[in-house]
């Protein structure tokens, strides 16, 4: 989160706490998983082309 967000929510939520939504998370760590695959397909990909 950018910095100016974060004092910003600092000041106008004084007591409150963060928390991690299991969802975004999840959804996250599959978006990295898809981007890794994406790459190494495109590779892959590339390289059967040149023989």
């Amino acid at each position: 989160m950018a910095a100016n967000m974060q004092l910003t929510i600092k000041r106008c939520f004084v007591n409150a706490r963060r928390v991690i939504d299991p969802f975004h998370v999840q959804k996250l760590a599959n978006d990295a998983v898809q981007e890794c695959r994406i790459k190494y397909h495109t590779e892959q990909t590339r390289r059967a082309f040149v023989f």
